[in-house]
């Protein structure tokens, strides 16, 4: 028994027997003597000289001091006679009976946010294998940092940030997502705050700055309407212009926008694309396409002789994890929470041996049609770019990962985060390292 779980123990252990049978004795009392009351109450009023109804009300005022008298007595018996236990140890005996009766709980972001333990599990370090004494500390003499107990240091808390929105930049697109959610059913909006002179333009807000100028367009869960009143497509994103005070000068106002969800959902993505202008008459705009489907979101990008094919994996954001987050995005398998393939297009096969550049975020494996095109034991973040004859790739993740890239021929020369890396190759497959970061 710990201190945080019994504060005050009055009883000694040789005393526990005795105070069991005092405690049951004393169960009956109360109900033993309303028992011997009830039938004195006619020889009561002959010799008190008192009515029927004067002799009831003792039994009545009884009751009611007998009860009253709990809301104090009950009090002293927690702080002097029995175990008292706080608030937050009960809500641990309920999370741990929670997490073991009911199916689907322990999810790690559902857990952090019902039980308000985010400031607890989130400043703590984030650690990998057992390094001390395994076969890894015989094969890598060269240690990472490594805890007192001989885990990897994998990400210290002193290191850690934390990141509101995932970005993705495509040449001139940079794709904003947002994934919300909330333990109520009730409608999102995505707040702009423009920096310039803003304007609808379509399903697009034009923003400009002097000789800068982009484009921000909605995607999902819904786009802004072409043209028309809200009213005729309400499915559609509503922009709502408003005031407020500036942050940085609260005596001058600044005019903003709320793009608004109109259904009412506990959970959804907003996927905002930031569409750059090489100038403020630039209308070479990048073409994109939505994709939807069942399990995930997608787009179709085509810019300079490009396409760029975009998934976001809906079973590997949080609700669902390990092997519930495997998934076919357009043919390609995965685990990934976000997939991004770039071909030229004049080569849009949809092929891994047309391949230029490869994105995967969070993701231990990618196939298409059995044949791997990305492979780790380990979830990791990276970029693979093809050339003719040279392979380039930076990843981030678990130190001493093994990865393995789909390569149709063996490059000329590979780096890995702009280091030349050795690498092991075999037909239509080469493997390397990811050392220490």
């Amino acid at each position: 028994m710990t201190n945080s779980t019994v504060k005050l123990q009055r009883i000694k252990d040789s005393n526990i027997g005795i105070a069991t049978l005092l405690a049951f004795a004393m169960i009956p009392m109360s109900g033993f003597a309303t028992d011997i009351y009830i039938p004195s109450l006619p020889g009561m009023t002959t010799a008190l000289g008192i009515s029927n109804s004067q002799a009831q009300l003792t039994l009545s005022l009884f009751l009611i001091s007998y009860g009253l008298s709990q809301l104090f007595i009950g009090g002293l018996l927690d702080s002097f006679g029995r175990y008292r236990i706080s608030l937050v140890d009960m809500k641990e005996e309920i999370r741990r009976e929670r997490a073991v009766e009911l199916q689907g709980e322990g999810q790690r972001m559902d857990d952090l946010k019902r039980w308000h333990i985010a400031h607890i599990e989130l400043t703590k370090p984030l650690l990998g294998v057992r390094w001390a004494g395994t076969e890894f500390a015989a094969k890598y003499p060269k240690a990472p940092a490594l805890t007192a107990d001989g885990d990897v240091l994998a990400d210290p808390v002193s290191e850690r940030k934390f990141t509101e929105k995932n970005y993705l930049w495509l040449d001139k697109v940079i794709l904003v997502i947002d994934d919300v959610k909330t333990y109520n059913t009730g409608k999102f909006e995505w707040l702009l705050h423009p920096g310039g002179d803003a304007r609808k333009t379509g399903m697009d807000i034009s923003i400009q700055n002097n000789n800068a100028a982009v484009l921000v367009r909605p995607l999902f869960p819904e786009t802004l309407i072409q043209t028309g009143y809200n009213h005729d497509f309400p499915e559609k994103m509503k922009l709502v212009a408003r005031t407020a005070p500036q942050a940085k000068d609260l005596t001058r106002t600044e005019t903003y926008f709320s793009i608004q969800y109109p259904e009412e959902v506990r959970q959804t993505k907003f996927v905002t694309t930031i569409i750059l202008k090489d100038s403020v008459n630039d209308n070479n705009i990048p073409q994109i396409e939505r994709i939807t489907a069942a399990n995930y979101l997608g787009l179709r990008i085509r810019q300079s002789g490009k396409v760029t094919n975009v998934y976001l994996n809906l079973l590997a954001d949080g609700r669902k994890m390990h092997l519930n987050s495997c998934n076919n995005m357009g043919g390609w398998d995965t685990d990934a929470y976000l997939l991004a393939f770039t071909w030229a297009e004049n080569k849009d096969t949809g092929k891994p041996e047309d391949l230029q550049d490869l994105f995967v975020g969070y993701g231990s494996y990618v196939r298409k049609e059995q044949r791997v095109v990305y492979e780790s034991l380990s979830k990791l973040s990276g970029i693979v770019s093809y050339g003719k004859s040279n392979i380039a790739a930076h990843f981030s993740g678990q130190p001493y990962a093994r990865i393995g890239i789909f390569s149709a021929r063996e490059p000329d020369a590979f780096s890995l985060n702009g280091k030349k890396t050795a690498i092991n190759y075999q037909p239509s497959l080469f493997t390397f390292l990811l050392k220490e970061q």
